[in-house]
């Protein structure tokens, strides 16, 4: 059996105690991997000899070219998660060889000990686990010391205290073995690389990147081969190896450090930088990661655009929905920094392998839910500061993606931009919604020859009243509305982009780029049901629902009052007949009350 690349984002539980690693490790010779792997279930010794690379980890790949990857740094000890943590910050394993830890009690100093004696602010922020508290927490000195106590921070609070420069002058990031960005098996690494890359790049745009070094690695191998047998300093190990990245402004750039190193090599680094004394004989031993910096500070590690994550919500339209993701992967954006797909097609075909290099998440809904609620669970699966939502049938490119964030990241009190839309079976036809270009209405501004008087279409920034099938907003926009309200079974998106104005974000339009919308053209029935997945009597009761709690929600809003109101009933007038005909007693009755909600807006505008 022959190393192999995974072809997929996760694989099995492999076995990893200290007993399987030592097996496998094999007293050097590093060539049990698959038979004890295999012993655990069938095919995982298979697994065991896998990797991935590039086409799942991009962001990990580009970090190792541009910075300092350690080649030769290995977990400290043979075994598994928990005793190699406790290297990190305590220079020991303390005794413990196992994941056992919950009536543990250690003595002995940590790293946070020596840090508090010397003024040096520190903190650990963490996740809940089933199995264990935070592991400094065993440790006697610690457990018993109220002010340490409330370093002790929950994970969720790191971005919000980076966005805010609440940052201290160490900080340990500890995500639980069981969560879903741990990637540790079976959770899928890309996911947890779409976090870890939210979490560096929002660093590298805040005011402490130029004094920053941050350590990127992993606790222990997991039972996955390796061919280096690791140095045995002691009775303990080393372990295997495990990658090792060093990021920072002063780090050596495209350098591959050949220096023997574990975890308490980090300890050490600390030490030096702030005089602490050595915390054991194998921190005293240990290469202190010096020779992973330069004196020179590379200006070309400067902060990179705040990354942002893409939300499609979709039903039963594959085709669609792989042009898109086609589209996304065409443009190459460095900024992306996963796609989740929520879709609650039955039968369902999951996407994630097949746009691994996305960072795709796909998520299946077993019950048929609508835009506004796959939304939000779209927006709540990725971290990321800002969130691109982009129905299903649009396709979009490189500036599409990269120019609207652009303006949110230069313009912080603005709430949302929308790129202009072009449809692909009108293409001489340019919507701008609601903006200044078309004042009374949602609306559009025509181009070509064959309406020469139509108003020159020019890179414009224009606020706008709405948001249609393509938008990228602030993540701490959202998180201040609450999300999108989920009453609203289609174009829930008007009732977003008025709250967002209400509470004082901007809203605005930038006809610089465009998205291609593939769907019908507007005025037949098929361009609503082609959004709902419904017969013609369900989008005028969908649309007749839509007006009555948008007017009962926004009363005083007298753009939508009339303006929208127009807009629809201009899309249901042509299909009107039709509808008669096919919708029986309940679509007129329904029909009737739309256009007696368009008579009652069209008093209350004159009364505003």
């Amino acid at each position: 059996m022959v190393p192999h690349w995974i072809a997929s984002t996760s694989t099995d539980d492999l076995p990893h105690s200290r007993e399987s690693m030592i097996d496998a490790w094999h007293n050097g010779s590093n060539d049990r991997f698959a038979i004890v792997a295999e012993r655990w279930g069938p095919g995982r010794g298979s697994q065991s000899m896998g990797y991935y690379d590039e086409r799942q980890l991009p962001f990990y790949w580009d970090l190792a070219r541009k910075f300092t990857l350690a080649d030769r740094y290995f977990q400290p000890m043979f075994g598994p998660t928990i005793p190699n943590r406790l290297f990190s910050f305590a220079g020991t394993n303390a005794g413990l060889e196992s994941n056992v830890i919950v009536l543990s009690n250690f003595d002995g100093l940590t790293v946070f000990d020596q840090l508090a004696a010397k003024g040096i602010s520190w903190r650990y922020y963490h996740e809940p686990s089933s199995f264990h508290a935070p592991l400094p927490l065993y440790f006697k000195t610690l457990a018993s010391n109220r002010a340490a106590l409330s370093q002790f921070v929950p994970l969720n609070r790191l971005f919000s205290d980076l966005q805010v420069g609440n940052v201290a002058q160490v900080t340990y990031v500890d995500p639980a073995d069981s969560s879903s960005i741990s990637e540790h098996p079976a959770q899928n690494v890309s996911l947890g690389e779409s976090w870890t890359r939210d979490l560096i790049s929002l660093i590298m745009s805040s005011e402490v990147w130029s004094t920053t070094a941050i350590f990127l690695t992993w606790d222990e191998s997991g039972g996955y081969y390796d061919h280096v047998a690791p140095p045995q300093v002691d009775s303990l190990g080393f372990g295997f190896r495990v990658p090792m990245i060093v990021i920072s402004p002063y780090a050596k750039r495209g350098a591959i450090d050949h220096d023997v190193m574990d975890h308490t090599s980090i300890l050490k680094f600390i030490g030096l930088n702030w005089g602490l004394a050595m915390l054991t004989s194998r921190e005293s031993q240990a290469n202190d990661l010096l020779s992973a910096f330069t004196v020179t500070r590379y200006t070309d590690a400067e902060p990179r655009s705040p990354l942002f994550s893409i939300v499609i919500a979709t039903h039963d339209r594959p085709s669609k929905l792989r042009a898109l993701l086609e589209s996304i992967r065409a443009s190459q954006t460095p900024n992306l920094a996963m796609v989740v797909v929520v879709d609650d097609s039955n039968p369902f075909q999951d996407l994630t392998h097949e746009f691994a290099d996305l960072r795709l998440k796909h998520v299946h809904l077993e019950e048929r839910v609508f835009q506004s609620r796959a939304r939000n669970v779209g927006w709540q699966g990725c971290p990321s500061p800002f969130v691109y939502f982009i129905d299903d049938d649009n396709v979009v490119a490189r500036t599409t993606l990269e120019e609207p964030l652009r303006i949110l990241v230069e313009n912080p009190r603005l709430g949302a931009v929308m790129p202009a839309v072009l449809y692909k079976a009108r293409p001489e036809v340019v919507w701008v919604y609601g903006t200044p270009l078309k004042p009374d209405g949602w609306g559009h501004t025509l181009i070509g020859r064959n309406k020469p008087r139509a108003p020159a279409l020019e890179n414009r920034f224009l606020p706008t009243d709405a948001l249609p099938n393509a938008f990228i907003v602030r993540r701490s926009a959202i998180e201040e509305l609450g999300g999108f309200d989920e009453r609203f079974v289609m174009s829930g998106s008007a009732d977003f982009a008025i709250r967002l104005k209400r509470a004082g974000w901007g809203v605005s339009a930038y006809t610089g780029v465009f998205t291609l919308h593939d769907v019908e053209p507007p005025g037949r029935i098929g361009y609503w049901a082609s959004h709902r997945g419904v017969d013609p009597e369900r989008v005028f009761q969908d649309v007749r629902d839509w007006f009555i709690l948008m007017r009962t929600l926004h009363p005083d809003n007298g753009w939508f009052l009339v303006r929208a109101t127009r807009h629809a009933l201009g899309f249901m007038a042509p299909n009107a007949l039709s509808y008669l005909l096919r919708g029986g007693s309940k679509g007129r009755e329904s029909l009737v009350q739309l256009v007696r909600a368009y008579v009652s807006s069209m008093r209350t505008d004159k009364e505003h």
